[in-house]
């Protein structure tokens, strides 16, 4: 476990102690950029910083059950972590709203709901900082076929969005887009289902949660798994389908981007289409 609390992958330990002992002795103060990113299996490869203090011993360092007993103890803390980290984005995320609708309403909600989106952000932020590498490593220049497939993605995502709810015509939405667009007006709404989702949901979900179940779970099991919390965080609807698609893709063009920029102007123009047509 290195200072900034990341589990790391302990390279070969042990087979001779001198090799133990050379990565023991790896300097505290060694740093880790921002730059880095887990792999493409799901792992992220950093410098080693330090081991464990319970486990510096010469006699427990020339052990076989060394390295197991390591990476058990690291993989635990990483799972803790991991959860605690999932619970905190989905109550950033899920409690400013559900808090106004139980304090003012659902139709009061529409006029707070630029506060509810700024302070969900501010929450995203403060739980990306604890895991930044995670968080905003992803904040960089792409190919920019990734931002042209990301467009028109989108656009075929919310034809089929808009397809989809017109099938279910008697059905009420959970926030009617066309009263939200009426009282804050088109820029408003905009601000509050397409530029603020678009940047603190893919920061929270394609950036932190991505990243660690990635390494705890394998490439693609964390793919999944990050896009069914994606798909829950926005309620069980008739949109649930379409929401758990969008995640598996956002994700998929995470990593193949290795950015965070075109799943953010995806999630931006699918949004905002949607805000438009309503």
């Amino acid at each position: 476990m290195c200072q900034c609390g990341t589990w790391i992958n302990v390279p070969g330990l042990a087979q001779n102690s001198s090799e133990i002992e050379t990565m023991a002795s790896v300097k505290e103060d060694s740093s880790i950029s921002a730059e880095e990113e887990f792999a493409s299996d799901g792992h992220l490869d950093l410098p080693l910083k330090r081991l464990d203090a319970d486990y510096h011993s010469d006699n427990f360092l020339r052990s076989p059950e060394a390295s197991e007993v390591l990476q058990n103890r690291l993989r635990t803390r990483w799972t803790n972590r991991t959860l605690v980290e999932l619970f905190l984005v989905m109550l950033a995320l899920l409690g400013p709203h559900i808090f106004l609708v139980m304090m003012v309403g659902i139709k009061s909600q529409i006029v707070l709901m630029p506060f509810s989106s700024l302070v969900s952000g501010t929450l995203i932020l403060l739980i990306g900082l604890t895991a930044s590498q995670f968080t905003f490593g992803g904040m960089k220049k792409c190919d920019a076929r990734y931002l042209v497939e990301a467009v028109l993605v989108a656009v075929v995502a919310a034809l089929l969005a808009d397809w989809w709810m017109n099938q279910f015509p008697s059905v009420e939405e959970t926030l009617p887009l066309g009263e939200l667009r009426e009282v804050l007006g088109l820029g408003g709404a905009l601000f509050c289902i397409a530029v603020t989702p678009a940047v603190f949901e893919e920061l929270a979900f394609r950036g932190l949660l991505q990243g660690r179940l990635c390494f705890l779970l394998g490439k693609w099991q964390g793919i999944l798994v990050t896009a069914a919390a994606f798909a829950l965080a926005h309620g069980v609807t008739l949109g649930f389908p379409f929401h758990m698609g969008i995640g598996v893709y956002l994700c998929w063009c995470r990593d193949r981007s290795g950015s965070l920029l075109p799943c953010m102007l995806m999630h931006f123009v699918y949004n905002g289409i949607l805000v438009v047509a309503s």
